[in-house]
């Protein structure tokens, strides 16, 4: 997910060269690009297509973009001049029902670019909290320089280095080092994610899972004041004595056999 601008006082196609290079860096993974394109085209509901505009639409095209604008009375850009659409939000094939609700927003955004108002992910809101929540660590004051300690020992180990007086200073300045000479930044990322959950679960306790789980209502219109309701109505139900329904069983299965005798008789 990324955000570009398109300065207008520059030929487009130096900047379709960046969008490419994000492309090709997130090849497999679902790309989600908003762009102030500084381009017009009816393809993302503006009023008219400019040269920038089709030269737009036929990269977006050729890579497999899909734009998500949707129609509408607002644009995305608007001052003294005039207004028009030039602001895109799109996003790769892999993404189509993971990002929705696309709309310009009437907030004053105290600029000449309008808010965009989208959202990522709502089709997983169906899982429950639990779920997405993930591990919890009770995490206490006396506890922090531990982890503290520990982060800075597992990084040692996975940069096989040794910090002396410098501490964290010095394995500042060799991860900053590392970051800058790294080709794969995304390898790093996931190197630290590992050595940070190991210093986590070194420090500090796992808050047990529980049993009970939330999920979403099923209706967007139940409120906890009708879960109380039903509670206390059913509170007020006289339970059935199982003698009178022993006897209600008996009297059926009575009558059902005088029904079918009869029945036969006939």
């Amino acid at each position: 997910m990324g955000t570009t601008y398109f300065d207008i006082n520059r030929q487009i196609e130096g900047d379709l060269n960046k969008i490419e290079t994000i492309i090709h860096h997130a090849t497999g993974a679902g790309v989600l690009l908003t762009i102030d394109s500084n381009s017009r085209s009816t393809s993302w509901h503006d009023t008219q297509t400019n040269a920038r505009g089709r030269i737009l639409e036929e990269f977006l095209l050729s890579k497999h973009l899909q734009i998500i604008n949707e129609e509408s009375t607002l644009t995305t850009f608007l001052n003294s001049r005039g207004s028009s659409n030039i602001h895109l939000t799109v996003i790769s094939n892999q993404l189509p029902r993971a990002v929705e609700h696309w709309e310009v927003s009437d907030q004053e955004s105290c600029s000449v670019h309008s808010i965009i108002k989208f959202a990522i992910g709502q089709g997983s809101w169906g899982r429950s909290k639990q779920e997405s929540q993930g591990v919890r660590y009770i995490v206490k004051g006396k506890d922090i320089d531990k982890f503290q300690g520990n982060l800075l020992r597992l990084q040692e180990e996975r940069l096989n280095t040794t910090n002396t007086e410098g501490g964290s200073v010095d394995l500042d300045l060799t991860l900053s080092k590392r970051a800058n000479e790294e080709t794969k930044i995304e390898k790093l990322v996931e190197e630290f994610q590992e050595v940070l959950k190991a210093a986590w679960d070194k420090s500090f306790r796992k808050q047990r899972a529980t049993k009970k789980t939330v999920t979403n209502k099923s209706v967007p219109w139940w409120t906890d004041e009708l879960t109380n309701e039903e509670k206390d109505k059913r509170s007020e139900e006289v339970p059935e004595n199982k003698e009178t329904r022993r006897f209600e069983g008996t009297s059926q299965n009575h009558l059902f056999s005088r029904e079918s005798k009869v029945r036969s008789n006939n």
